[in-house]
């Protein structure tokens, strides 16, 4: 009696096993068919491991370049709106490398920071006033000014915030 119940234990495990494993084989199979209607230069790839990293990534980089359209919070403008702001405040005349711009959230406003390097105190100075100017953007504390070695450059780094108008606008 013992016997059999331990033979039918091995049939239900080895049916449950068979069973999951043909329902992971359909699963991966209908992932490699939409990977390649999804991204057609997958088809170079072998079937198996390698494609569905390659996949991941792919999916993932398509994420990261979505979520620059996507607003920084349900009230403000997308990360791509802000840049297209800095650029149209920067004066034709003066030449900007902007070092690093970051954006966070901060007690439901979004603050940027900018980081960069300019010719002049005076460009410095007219980037800000032209982002204060166009409304988008409010000042938070006073912008730090460096000059180099050779005073041919000054680098900067300036704070604001999104002003509730902009805001208001973005919804």
């Amino acid at each position: 009696m013992a016997a059999t119940l331990l033979v039918l234990l091995f049939v239900l495990f080895g049916l449950q096993y068979h069973s999951r494993s043909q329902a992971y084989h359909r699963v991966t199979a209908r992932m490699e068919e939409i990977a390649a209607e999804m991204f057609p230069e997958l088809n170079s790839i072998p079937p198996g491991p390698r494609r569905l990293s390659v996949m991941t990534q792919r999916l993932e980089q398509d994420k990261r370049e979505m979520d620059l359209f996507q607003p920084l919070s349900p009230a403000s403008l997308s990360v791509l709106d802000i840049l297209r702001e800095v650029t149209e405040a920067v004066p034709k005349e003066v030449r900007l490398d902007v070092r690093e711009f970051q954006s966070d959230e901060v007690k439901g406003t979004v603050e940027i920071k900018i980081e960069g390097e300019t010719d002049s105190y005076n460009s410095a100075e007219q980037l800000k006033t032209n982002l204060l100017a166009s409304g988008t953007f409010t000042s938070v504390g006073n912008p730090e000014y460096k000059s180099s070695v050779d005073q041919s450059k000054v680098k900067f780094v300036m704070k604001f915030q999104i002003s509730q108008k902009a805001m208001r606008e973005a919804t």
